[in-house]
């Protein structure tokens, strides 16, 4: 945890880390003693963390019991992404008709490359990265801050679930050509293509997410 990073930020960023990668599962109870031990700092930051993970809507405070990871259902998975596909295809549209759209084309294309060398090299944590930047420079580009604050809490739930399904190689080959698809479709300028390749994409990878709660189910 080195950097300019304040010790708030760092237990924030390790238990953030430690949640989307399912190390800390969920259901997980998350006490100040336990963190403590855990990472040797003091109660402050670690409650400053907690509730900036609470507020992310990572943890959940429960009486009697304290706070706890997020258990998400397939309910709430379906919701989730339900929720994804209609920012993303916003944040799209609004991206597409900006003043920035040229520069949103140039940063795309330069997250794809990165993503490309990164499936490569089976560098699977820069993969997630540039997978989620794919997205994120869409939200930049959509220049309305209200809708980048919406879609960016129901994307760190999101991460949870696509962290699981994007494990699998092949799932992160079919992923980013689906990027591809997008990107292509905004430098040729048509929204329509775009729009519907934005929906597709989202639309697989629910499908992939949601087909591990039925395994889950099954092996009960």
């Amino acid at each position: 945890m080195a950097g300019m990073m304040t010790i708030s930020e760092q237990v924030y960023r390790t238990l953030y880390d430690g949640i989307v990668s399912g190390e800390i599962p969920a259901g997980r109870k998350l006490t100040l003693k336990t963190i403590q031990d855990s990472l040797g700092v003091s109660s402050s930051p670690i409650r400053e963390a907690l509730t900036r993970l609470s507020e992310a809507g990572l943890i959940i405070y429960q009486p009697n019991v304290g706070m706890t990871v997020i258990d998400i259902s397939y309910e709430d998975a379906v919701e989730i992404f339900a929720l994804a596909e209609e920012f993303d295809v916003i944040a799209l549209k609004f991206a597409f008709n900006s003043d920035s759209k040229h520069e949103m084309i140039i940063d795309l294309n330069h997250v794809q490359k990165k993503a490309a060398e990164a499936l490569e090299h089976n560098d699977y944590e820069k993969w997630l990265y540039y997978s989620d930047e794919f997205h994120n420079v869409i939200l930049k580009h959509c220049n309305n801050s209200r809708l980048v604050e919406a879609a960016e809490k129901n994307r760190i739930q999101l991460s949870i679930l696509s962290h699981k399904y994007q494990e699998k190689e092949e799932n992160n080959q079919e992923i980013h050509e689906e990027h591809n698809g997008i990107l292509r479709a905004i430098e040729a300028g048509n929204f329509k293509m775009a729009e519907k390749s934005m929906r597709s994409h989202l639309q697989s990878s629910a499908r992939k997410s949601l087909q591990l709660f039925e395994k889950s189910a099954d092996s009960r």
